[in-house]
């Protein structure tokens, strides 16, 4: 502590250091100056305040250690890529390449280490001892060098295996750097030359002399600020230098700047934001307009045309009526009740006619109302509230609640309304006005002649609310991407003649294996192009279901309910098991527990298999549970993230879950309208399903307080009324996508802001035969369908 307190006092003068001199060729015992030094040598060009040095020298250490930095990050980024290769090819060379392994962490734990060694010696280096410091890096290249050696030679004990190019590749890009860590002066000589201590041509009003430096106290006057040289010796240490001043407040300006220009910013994409849902309001009412008046214009004219017939067969001469016809005429007369039992069949009738032309009108609001709900959510997250406005409680929350709808249209006149509403919570209260938002369609008559249906949009805001607390402030949201899928092979069509009914990608989207027929080709799939690898097979009918367990096995299932494993040894795919008594019917889906280490299985034979490898070692697969709770065909499986609930769809109109305790236990059945072909959980306690006839997708979530798990929403989709089994739903959670085939459309979801999912595209192929595979990062899309027998490649566009 001593000797601390004599390097910080003047050697000449005896008094505290407040400046130190960074020409390094000046004498070391020279370079420390106290406010009386500073009189002598305040030209010398030299002479920096400590606070100056200080960030100097923090700025030297911040450099050296981003340098180390990056060379400690790329070593380890490159044996952690060493690591991952010889991980993948350790089943071959077990001994050698887990000895290499362990050479490889225990390497990588010494440079993690080394690099935090170095964080800590930093740490102590500052003003008073940086010009003794100097860390040299021949130890550290001496450890690469050796480190290398020793990892070429372990390798090269097995280098004829080509495997093993890309492992010495990454080996020569193990570097490091002979940087020395040294204190320099730094500063910008040629700016010394010109001005030797930086200064305002304003005087010191005490001392007359140039000020250089400023009292940055926050409790200092704002006309005692500024200072001289002299003012400096008088109280040494109180003072920031004019430089290190000017340079904080040109940080302050720039941060002013883009302050400013982020509220442009935001300014101009809320108001394109705004814009453009009032566009799709627009385009959406015009769009319905024109699509109801054709509704209601092509039953008008079909209704006109029925009542000319009959008109025409009115009036005609029973003289030349057939003997039957008279008959039947004159059985009617003598009923009683003619004429009340024609006025009930036919009121039946054209109730009915004009029933399903008001459920197509009625659609069609449907659809201006979501437009309108989805819109004014949208827009409403943009507004700020008034800083006006005077809500009682400190948290506000709003809820959307769409009120009840009556069945529009009937054949008296009838008033529909719709309306959005929105309500304060149990903890707001607000002293007036409620911001309501009605949208009321009038009163509409239903006869031969249609009239027109007319929208009014009307939002009703308080003049003035006020605010006891807390003043309430929307923040502007960015704006919602879309997406879109985009046929990038043009010109470049991969024709398959024979049927595909499966594909499937691996796990690092670089292999796509395809079910083509009762063969299985193999594909080298990169950026949207195909490379044919392999065609093999060993089926004796089409492959209907392939599912990877490993990045080098997968299974393949086929119409017959016969299962084959497949492994790849020395750049081929060889068959290592075969079971052909668990299903005798077609395999429909094939799904791996990595968890639970297990293969689920679902057929047209009504059953679900499980089955496990009990015996790694011997690598054989056998039946651990058959689950039979369904009455026909099993269609579609799907387990939750965590592996512990299971989900089944069947042509017997059931959804059925099941809990898994040591086995799989039924624990609901949902009952459904149609048949579910598909179904997929998107997170652990929350699935969606498709109904064949259905033009909805349904979403169903687990309900804590029934404990079951219920339908919560529905998004509207395109179908083509039938549908065929195969093409599982494809969920990409990195772009909250749901990819789901439907008749002859493959849709296209995204979640929106809301939590609400909608239809984003819908791609027609013309055929309900029609199958293909979504890539994990959900970047492409690869089909094939029977009408084009091609391979055809989509990229997802977002924005």
């Amino acid at each position: 502590m001593s000797n601390y307190k004599e390097e910080n006092i003047c050697m000449i003068h005896h008094s505290q250091i407040v400046a130190i001199n960074m020409d390094l060729n000046s004498d070391c015992q020279l370079r420390r100056y106290c406010s009386k030094c500073l009189l002598e040598k305040t030209y010398d060009g030299t002479i920096y305040i400590n606070s100056e040095v200080q960030e100097h020298i923090q700025k030297i250490k911040e450099e050296y250690l981003e340098k180390k930095a990056y060379f400690l990050k790329h070593n380890v980024g490159t044996i952690e890529s060493l690591q991952n290769a010889i991980q993948n090819i350790k089943v071959t060379f077990s001994y050698s390449l887990d000895k290499i392994f362990e050479n490889l962490s225990t390497e990588k734990i010494r440079l993690q280490n080394q690099y935090f060694n170095i964080e800590e010696t930093l740490n102590g280096v500052d003003l008073n001892n940086f010009h003794y410091f100097k860390l040299q890096s021949n130890e550290n290249l001496f450890q690469i060098e050796s480190f290398k050696s020793l990892i070429k030679a372990s390798i090269d004990q097995i280098k004829n295996n080509e495997s093993l190019q890309f492992c010495n590749q990454q080996i020569e890009n193990l570097q490091e750097d002979d940087e020395v860590l040294t204190f320099t002066r730094g500063f910008n000589s040629q700016e010394s030359n010109v001005i030797a201590t930086p200064s305002l041509k304003i005087l010191c009003q005490m001392h007359k002399k140039q000020i250089i430096a400023f009292d940055m106290n926050i409790n200092r006057a704002k006309e005692n600020r500024m200072a001289c040289i002299q003012c400096i010796e008088e109280i040494p240490n109180s003072y920031t230098s004019l430089k290190t001043v000017q340079d904080k407040w040109k940080k302050f300006e720039e941060f002013k700047k883009n302050k400013y220009q982020q509220i442009l910013e935001q300014n101009k994409e809320n108001k394109d934001q705004i814009l453009e849902q009032l566009k799709i309001i627009s385009e959406a009412h015009n769009e319905m307009n024109l699509q109801i008046t054709q509704y209601l214009n092509d039953y008008c004219q079909s209704l006109n045309q029925e009542m000319q017939q009959i008109f025409s067969q009115m009036g005609k001469n029973w003289a030349i009526c057939q003997q039957k016809e008279i008959f039947d005429n004159i059985e009617k007369l003598i009923t009683p009740t003619c004429n009340q039992e024609f006025s009930k069949n036919i009121s039946e009738h054209y109730a009915n006619e004009e029933k399903f032309v008001n459920l197509n009108v009625f659609d069609s609001i449907k659809k201006i109302r979501e437009t309108l709900k989805e819109s004014f959510y949208q827009i409403s997250k943009m507004i700020k509230i008034n800083s006006n406005l005077q809500i009682k409680s400190k948290e506000i929350q709003i809820c959307e609640k769409l009120q009840s709808i009556r069945p529009p249209f009937s054949m008296n006149s009838k008033q529909v309304e719709l309306s959005l509403s929105i309500e304060s919570p149990r903890k707001l209260q607000v002293t007036k006005d409620v911001v309501q938002m009605s949208l009321k369609i009038k009163k509409f008559k239903l006869n031969l002649v249609p009239k027109s249906v007319s929208l009014s949009l009307q939002i009703t805001l308080p003049s003035k609310l006020k605010i006891d607390k807390q003043q309430i402030q929307i923040s502007m949201v960015s704006k919602q991407q879309k997406i879109r899928f985009e046929n990038i092979i043009e010109g470049q069509k991969v024709t398959q003649d024979q049927n595909c009914y499966a594909l499937i990608f691996d796990h690092t989207n670089n292999l796509l294996v395809a079910g083509c027929g009762q063969n299985i080709q193999t594909f080298k799939f990169n950026s949207g192009s195909f490379q044919s690898q392999s065609v093999f097979g060993q089926h004796y009918s089409n492959v209907t279901a392939l599912c990877f367990i490993k990045f080098n096995q997968f299974i393949s299932g086929d119409a017959k309910g016969q299962l084959q494993f497949w492994k790849e040894e020395s750049n081929s795919w060889k068959q290592y098991q075969k079971l052909s008594s668990e299903h005798f019917e077609q395999i429909n889906q094939i799904l791996y527990s990595k968890k639970f280490n297990q293969i689920i299985t679902c057929s047209n034979d009504k059953n679900i298999t499980v089955l496990e490898n009990k015996n790694q070692q011997v690598n054989i697969w056998a039946c651990a549970q058959t689950i039979s709770s369904h009455q026909s065909n099993v269609c579609s499986i799907s387990l939750n993230d965590s592996e512990t609930t299971l989900i089944s769809s069947g042509s017997d109109k059931q959804l059925q879950i099941y809990s898994r305790q040591i086995n799989f236990n039924l624990i609901q059945t949902i009952k459904v309208e149609d048949i579910i072909y598909r179904l997929q959980f998107i997170e652990d306690s929350s699935f969606c399903a498709q109904i064949q006839t259905g033009i909805h997708l349904n979403f169903y979530n687990f309900n804590k307080n029934q404990e079951q798990y219920i339908l919560n929403q529905t998004a509207e989709v395109q179908n083509q009324k039938s549908c065929s089994q195969g093409f599982p739903i494809g969920i990409c959670k990195k772009h909250s996508m749901i990819l789901c085939k439907h008749g002859t459309y493959i849709n296209v979801l995204k979640k929106m802001n809301n939590q609400i999912y909608r239809t984003e595209q819908s791609i027609n192929f013309d055929t309900m035969y029609l199958y293909g595979a979504l890539t994990s990062d959900g970047n492409y899309l690869v089909t094939w369908d029977y009408r084009s027998k091609q391979f055809q490649v989509r990229q997802l566009i977002v924005n």
